[in-house]
């Protein structure tokens, strides 16, 4: 094989490898927690060197390969942000020493719930409806049973629970 083929090959590798890592970088946080940055800097790095060489050399198809592989990332990072989303009405966190809830609801009816720890963080959508002061989830918020299907919002604080003569696990709004 040619050092050309070998050079076309290579960078195709890297550039898949690169947009697998980056497309899984939530699985492999989950499983791998900050080591996760290896793989992604690593075959970001490899495949930006070899993009660069391509443009040097004015290497066509690698350098067309590179535009695809920057446009479909640009293209699923601005998917993700905020422009495609609904407006904020609420947001809201609760703390404890190891973990945090953040809840964002949105003007169209959906949230999002990202339940973080030292190590982990899972995010969690759907839909909701707002009755007065109650949030109902349409969707289940969270794998286990700790946020239920309706909260309450009372003085600005948004209510998990009730227990017997007091409210326990305040969602502090950020506003």
């Amino acid at each position: 094989m040619n050092k050309i083929k070998k050079f076309y090959l290579l960078t195709l590798f890297v550039g898949v490898i690169f947009l697998t890592t980056y497309f899984l970088q939530d699985f492999l946080y989950r499983k791998m927690w900050i080591f996760t940055l290896i793989p992604l800097y690593l075959f970001g790095i490899i495949f930006l060197i070899l993009f660069i060489i391509s443009i040097i050399k004015k290497n066509k198809i690698i350098l067309l390969m590179g535009i695809m592989i920057i446009m479909i990332i640009s293209i699923t990072e601005l998917f993700t942000s905020e422009l495609f989303k609904g407006k904020k009405i609420l947001e809201a966190t609760l703390k404890d020493d190891l973990s945090s809830m953040h809840l964002i609801l949105r003007d169209n009816n959906k949230f999002e719930l990202m339940s973080s720890d030292i190590f982990t963080q899972e995010v969690y959508k759907g839909k909701y409806e707002l009755l007065k002061n109650k949030i109902i989830f349409e969707d289940k918020p969270y794998i286990n049973s700790f946020i239920p299907d309706t909260l309450t919002i009372i003085n600005n604080e948004i209510i998990i629970r009730f227990d017997k003569n007091e409210t326990s696990n305040r969602l502090r709004n950020l506003f």
